[in-house]
Order: C-alpha cells, then sequence, then structure tokens
C-alpha cells in the first residue's frame, strides 16, 4: 500500500500506482525477454505497460534488453543498437497523461560469483512551452519488491529483503526551469515561452549491507530479484505543451555504470531541434 507523503508528486506516483488518477489507462500489455547473459550475470524478466490514452503501436515502453560492458543490462532510444529502441514519452497539449511501465527483474550469478552492488540509472530531457508553474513533467521511479537469495550450504538457500537498503536520488543534470527534487522523482514546470533539459534518475542497492543485517556476511549472494513501477506524467494548462522522455534505462554493477555523458549530448541535439519546432507552432497561433 502506499503511504501518502506531503511531496505533491510523491502522492501522484501513488495515485498512479493505484489506477486513481484522472487520465484514462489502457489495459495492460505483458511482454517476457531473457535470458540475457552478462560475464558473471544472467539477467530476466518482464514488463508490462499501461499507457494512457490507448496505446499506439510498438506497445512496449522499455524496449528489447542487451548486455553493454560486461554485465550493464541496458534499454535504450539507440535504434541501432536494439531491434526495439525504448518508447517512454509523454507529449501532452492539455491535460493530464502519463506512462507507465513495470518492470520485472531476475538477475542471476553465474557459477561461484556472488553479486554484490547494483544499481539503476535513467535519464531523458523535458520540454514545457508556454507554461507556468500549473504546466509540469514528473519522472517517478517506484521500487516496490526487492530481494536476494543467499546460498548459505549445499541445498540451503535463504532469501532476504533488500528494500531498506536501496537510495534513490534525481537530478536536473541541464537546462532551465524550476525543478523540484522528491525522493523517488523529480518534478519540472514551466516558466515563460519554453524551458528545456535533461533529467537523471538512480537507485543503488547495498546488497553487502543486507547480508550483513541478515547475519550471512560471507555466503554467496546467487540471485537479486525486484519489481519497479515507472512513471512519467504530463499535465499541460490551457495554451501549453509539457513532453518528457525517457532515452535510458541501464541496470548493473555501480562500477560498471557510465556517465550519461552520451544521453545528455543526444538529448540536447533533439531538443533544439524541439525547440525551434515549438517556437513555430506557438508564433504561428499567438
Amino acid at each position: 500500500m502506499c503511504i501518502l507523503k506531503p511531496f505533491r508528486r510523491v502522492v501522484l506516483a501513488c495515485a498512479a500506482m493505484l489506477a486513481m488518477v484522472s487520465v484514462v489507462r489502457a489495459t495492460p500489455v505483458t511482454s517476457t525477454f531473457g535470458p540475457v547473459a552478462g560475464t558473471t550475470i544472467t539477467y530476466s524478466g518482464s514488463e508490462t505497460d499501461t499507457q494512457s490514452p490507448d496505446p499506439p503501436s510498438p506497445t512496449w515502453l522499455f524496449g528489447t534488453p542487451v548486455i553493454s560492458g560486461s554485465n550493464n543490462l541496458h534499454f535504450t532510444s539507440d535504434a541501432t543498437q536494439t531491434p526495439r529502441p525504448i518508447q517512454f514519452a509523454v507529449i501532452t497539449p492539455g491535460g493530464e497523461q502519463l506512462e507507465d511501465g513495470k518492470l520485472a527483474i531476475d538477475a542471476t550469478s553465474i557459477g561461484s560469483n556472488s553479486i554484490a552492488l547494483m544499481s539503476i540509472t535513467e535519464g531523458g530531457d523535458y520540454l514545457i512551452a508556454n507554461g507556468t508553474a500549473l504546466s509540469t513533467a514528473d519522472a517517478i521511479l517506484n521500487i516496490t519488491t526487492a530481494t536476494a537469495t543467499v546460498h548459505v550450504g549445499p541445498g540451503n538457500d535463504v532469501q532476504i529483503p533488500l528494500l531498506p537498503f536501496i537510495t534513490e536520488t534525481f537530478s536536473q543534470t541541464s537546462g532551465s526551469g524550476p525543478a523540484i527534487i522528491e525522493p523517488t522523482a523529480i518534478v519540472f514546470s514551466g516558466n515563460g515561452p519554453l524551458v528545456t533539459g535533461t533529467w537523471q534518475g538512480t537507485a543503488n542497492f547495498n546488497v553487502p549491507a543486507a547480508v550483513v543485517a541478515a547475519g550471512l556476511a560471507g555466503d554467496q549472494v546467487t540471485k537479486v530479484e525486484f519489481t519497479l513501477d515507472d512513471i512519467l506524467l504530463g499535465n499541460a494548462q490551457s495554451g501549453a505543451m509539457v513532453e518528457i522522455t525517457k532515452k535510458d534505462f541501464l541496470l548493473g554493477p555501480p562500477n560498471n555504470t557510465p556517465e550519461p555523458s552520451s544521453i545528455i549530448l543526444g538529448v540536447l541535439g533533439g531538443l533544439s531541434l524541439a525547440a525551434v519546432g515549438y517556437r513555430k507552432k506557438f508564433a504561428k497561433t499567438a
């Protein structure tokens, strides 16, 4: 159950999870993936997508996962890298719209390797044209379940909780306009003719701390399982345009997680073109 906190968009995230937001939600579409093998970790899982209004074709949000580096599971908007690129985006000229993707991941160690630290890194861009504080763009990451399986002896595996050992951070990596950082979200709002920029969210899983807390220090972690609810939400007042997109989603050990400089450069290039287009559009209607 969601616990309502005095953060406006955390409340909205809870509402979205409970299907209580004012938008009409589409019938969920579920697809599975994997196994996808890295050097010491194999990934498998599924995604369930709920888009509003009804999803266009294609219906996926996260896209096809591939291994990048040695153990990173990578969902990307780069169509040359995956057969189906990430399709997470909200564009609204009025009212509320959302993209809601739920991802279930099983990360299993290969051989005698033990899974240690793990992280999620995601990022994208935002654009709000002709908006005030009433026009907002949100990126929300709710991790709903997380466990680790520890091998403590022949035929003896113990499952321990990971949720208390996960920390999230969001940041405005570039751009203009007001941004509010919340525990599991970032919220951008309008501030005149045009605000644009990029955002990033991270979640770090401290698996060793969970193992120590369970009194199992030194034992092999053979599996990490978790589910998350990833939401993009746009709300545009009359005459405004709101866009927020997710360009990249990467899961893997933090020491293998690259800085998203390439993501940011690509996003900024796309935003410059989008900004010109919106300026022309609103100039004609003014």
